[in-house]
This record gives C-alpha cells, structure tokens and sequence, in this order.
C-alpha cells in the first residue's frame, strides 16, 4: 500500500527513499538505547541534529546517530538492509559530508509529524480576539463577589 506521508528520496548504497514509521521510531529509540547504554530517545537525536545546524556545531553531529536513523528509515520499502551497508554508503572521515544526510532525516521526521491544523472557527476566533475594539461574543461573567478594595487614602484617614 502506498504511503499518504510524502517520502524523502535519499542516495545510498543507491537511491532510496526515506520514512520514519513508529516501528521506524521505535526501532530506532532500541538501537540507540542499546548502543550508548541509556536511555536514548529518537526526539533527542532529532533535537541534536537539529542543534547542530542552528549552532553549526559539528560536534553534536553521531555518524552512529545518523547511520541508524537512515537505516531503520529506509527498512520500509528494502526489510533486507543491513546497518553496515547503510554505513559504508556514509562518508565517516567528513563530517561535513554527512550534513546533507542530517538536512533529509529532518525532511522525513517533518513529513511524517502531525501538523497542526487551525478550522476555520479557531481562526475566527483567534482574529477576533486580535481586535481589541471588536465586540463580546459571550455574556458578562456576573458581579465580582469579592472583597471590597479600600483606596490607600482612605485607609491612612486623610
């Protein structure tokens, strides 16, 4: 069955195509759990990578990071590739290399995410609310039943 998320065209051993699934997503959270020995999240390798290009910090860039978030999000369309081939299609000596690599993995997990969807209604009322001159669309809330405010005059008897 074809898939309703965009896929993300990735070279490798050849060309493939880029997915993250939730067996992808979990599949991946296992791996890298396994390999740093804690408890590694796939957010919190997407959240490093993204770092890494908003601070251009090359040292918050994981070849092992990026090698299993590209081979568990190509296992869906080729069940038979294996991390090493993944691996040896990466350029490990160039860091810089690999960015592009970062660039479609963020591509991927952005397709597959949910968007935000903003009807019709909400957009209304969120225009309304923008307008500070716009009138109520709700009733009063009532009298406040409150304690009395005493102004600072005529608390100090002046």
């Amino acid at each position: 069955m074809p898939s309703i998320v965009a896929l993300v065209p990735v070279a490798l051993d050849k060309p493939r195509q880029l997915l993250f699934t939730r067996a992808a997503v979990k599949a991946i959270e296992l791996r890298l759990t396994q390999v740093w020995g804690r408890d590694y999240t796939f957010f919190e390798a997407v959240r490093r990578l993204s770092e890494m290009l908003l601070d251009n910090d090359l040292s918050k860039l994981s070849f092992v990071n990026i090698s299993v978030l590209l081979w568990q999000g190509c296992l869906h369309e080729d069940p038979a590739l294996t991390l090493t081939q993944v691996e040896e299609a990466l350029p490990y000596a160039d860091p810089t290399g690999l960015i592009p690599y970062v660039g479609l993995i963020l591509q991927a997990w952005s397709h597959a995410s949910p968007q935000v969807v903003v009807d019709a209604v909400t957009a209304e009322a969120e225009a309304a609310d923008s307008d500070p001159l716009a009138g109520s669309t709700g009733a009063s809330s009532g009298p406040l039943n409150g304690p009395a405010l005493v102004s600072a005059t005529a608390s100090s008897g002046a």
